[in-house]
């Protein structure tokens, strides 16, 4: 009797992905020698084999649709995640009543929880081990050494930093993709922020609408600089896009966009935008992480991307010295040495606490505990530099070990890789969840599959 078992399992797989049924084919288990007479074939017994009549059989036109079923869901898990990082970036689901997380906290959850289904994930377990120790390292500082720490705060840690052991293989077509929604996305926050500069000039500062006043304290996230005078002393404001957490944010996104276009699409009129946007926000962040990176960036970018990014710095520069942007901006750099001022707050002072833990010997394994680092506005220490202080010198080296793992582990692009790491490095904060996620979103979450190389053919024999 035919056996059609295997065709049955093919049919209802092909049904399930949405593509067209094939003609099932008979199967007798017979080499069609066998009926003839002639001698069976050398892989007779193979073919009459228990095993041979169970083994499934792979469909091409199955792999293509289950690689382009995860390839969309990918692109509808990043548009999810991007937008909560940046549209709803000052919000905040509350805990208790004088608390809240980040509300792309649980968007993150649920884009992975929806990941793992369509397209199980790969966990490298170099990363899982290094993120087991450094939580470990965390946790035996906190329980053994420290006389006051935030439980909250540790687990925050534990959270945010969970994802860096998963990557998720994809197409080169869907890294592309998501990036250009990043940037797309972007365009629109870049477009809002020259909105807000035009309503300050027409209607009067602070014309715009104000988030911290029209919402409840309790679905926003605290502590930070939402509004900023130009200058001290200033009627008119910083503008953040009317989302972001402060302009300094709408500034290194803004920064990261630029990368994105340099590095990958060279669209000439966004990178225009997007330097005009950095130099708007009359933050200065966007354009130190521009000044450590762009040399590595148009290292690797060809000679026409390299001209096109220098016409564009230099009209853009003669521009802000015309307009008197650059002495605005200026008049700042001797917040670097000024005691409270937010230059020093996120520059020197994070540096200057590390070295003084070289003096107690106890600092290789103990901090002050979780959570107990100064908060107050504008005060945001580098992430490597509030590890170290609050947990020791030794579950600081772990944790960087992790992150140079997760974002130098087969990245799609090693510059954008490096773009990110010194943004999260020198700019971002411990937990502060966009930082991190922005970092496995634009990078560390992705494999692509490089192509394979052609073999070369032997040489003819003589």
């Amino acid at each position: 009797m035919p056996d059609t078992t295997l065709d049955r399992a093919t049919q209802a797989r092909r049904k399930a992905l949405g593509l067209s049924p094939i003609p099932a084919k008979a199967n007798t288990g017979v080499p069609a020698q066998a009926s003839t007479g002639g001698a069976p074939p050398a892989n007779a017994a193979l073919a009459l084999s228990p095993l041979a009549l169970t083994k499934p059989r792979r469909d091409p036109a199955i792999d293509a649709a289950r690689r382009a079923r995860a390839d969309r869901v990918m692109l509808g898990a990043f548009t999810a995640l991007i937008i909560a990082a940046t549209v709803f970036q000052c919000f905040g689901l509350p805990l208790t009543l004088d608390s809240n997380i980040a509300l792309i906290v649980p968007v993150m959850g649920i884009a992975l929880a929806v990941l793992t289904w369509y397209n199980p994930p790969k966990v490298d377990p170099t990363r899982f081990l290094l993120y087991v120790l450094t939580l470990g390292s965390a946790g035996i500082s906190t329980a053994f050494f420290a006389d006051r720490y935030s439980a909250a705060s540790l687990a925050l840690f534990a959270v945010l930093y969970a994802p860096f052991v998963l990557s998720f293989e994809v197409s080169e077509k869907a890294w592309r993709q998501c990036l250009d929604m990043f940037s797309t996305v972007m365009v629109a926050m870049v477009g809002l922020e020259f909105i807000q500069h035009t309503m300050q000039i027409v209607a009067g500062p602070q014309s715009w609408p104000n988030l911290y006043r029209l919402l409840p304290a309790s679905v926003l996230i605290d502590n930070f600089n939402y509004l900023q005078p130009l200058v001290w002393g200033s009627p008119y404001d910083k503008p953040q896009a009317f989302v972001f957490l402060e302009t300094s944010f709408l500034s290194q996104f803004a920064a990261l966009a630029l990368a994105v276009e340099i590095m990958v699409f060279r669209r000439l009129w966004r990178m225009a935008l997007f330097t005009a946007g950095i130099f708007a926000t009359f933050a200065g962040t966007g354009l130190l992480l521009l000044a450590l990176t762009l040399p590595v960036m148009l290292g690797r970018a060809s000679l026409r991307t390299t001209a096109i990014v220098i016409v564009v710095l230099i009209v853009a520069l003669a521009v802000a010295v015309e307009s008197g942007w650059l002495q605005t901006v200026a008049n700042r750099f001797g917040e670097f040495q000024q005691n409270g001022a937010s230059a020093n707050h996120r520059f020197v002072e994070p540096f200057q606490r590390m070295i003084d833990l070289l003096d107690k010997p106890s600092a290789l394994y103990s901090g002050i505990g979780a959570g107990q680092i100064e908060k107050s506005i504008n005060f945001q220490f580098w992430p490597l530099a509030k590890v170290a202080v609050e947990y020791g010198y030794l579950t600081a080296g772990l944790f960087l070990a992790l992150v140079l793992r997760a974002m130098f582990d087969r990245p799609p692009s090693l510059v954008l890789a490096f773009t990110l790491v010194v943004w999260f490095s020198l700019e971002g904060a411990l937990l502060t969840a966009v930082n991190p996620f922005l970092c496995m979103m634009l990078s560390s979450f992705f494999v692509v599959p490089r192509a394979a190389k052609p073999q070369k053919r032997p040489a003819a024999p003589a």
